[in-house]
């Protein structure tokens, strides 16, 4: 029976320790924050165009909400109902192109700041009242070279009938 010397040993460990760590900051690593903090004020009876600013970190860019590679994952912003308040499709912006390292094709995506507008709706004998909706935006970041796993942004959005 024979065994591996102490050092070598301690030498796999280590590896193993170091593939974990690395796995765990590039999957808590965080590519999306907000441009303002979303919170709003509808009118009863009101319609009215929420603007979501988001900001993605420099370097990066996101997967649009329409990809043209079945192998990429668009983003989707999507919310919690909430009584009396009628949420309508997310509108996103124009895609932009751009072209990965080793890939033939432009792929579609969002960089920089990604302006969402958001339909939302109150009903005409609503109350005044405050929500706070759980909304969250799923996407898939990518540098120049590669893309990682998708990531889910959640977040409160903050909305007061008047």
């Amino acid at each position: 029976m024979s065994c591996l010397p102490l050092n070598k040993i301690f030498i796999w460990c280590y590896i193993l320790l170091l593939q974990g760590s690395v796995l765990a900051q590039t999957k808590d690593r965080r590519f999306i924050e907000f441009k303002d903090k979303p919170e709003f004020t509808i009118s009863t009876g009101d319609e009215k165009h929420l603007s979501l600013s988001f900001i993605i970190k420099e370097g990066y860019h996101i997967q649009a909400n329409r990809v043209n590679d079945e192998n990429l994952l668009p983003s989707k912003l999507s919310f919690e109902s909430a009584e009396g308040l009628i949420i309508g499709d997310p509108v996103y912006p124009q895609a932009d192109e751009f072209r990965m390292e080793g890939v033939k094709e432009p792929l579609a995506v969002f960089g920089d700041t990604l302006e969402i507008q958001v339909p939302v709706k109150t009903t005409d004998t609503m109350k005044k009242q405050r929500f706070l909706i759980k909304g969250q935006l799923y996407y898939q970041p990518c540098d120049a070279s590669k893309c990682y796993y998708p990531r889910e942004f959640d977040f409160n959005l903050s909305i007061r009938v008047k």
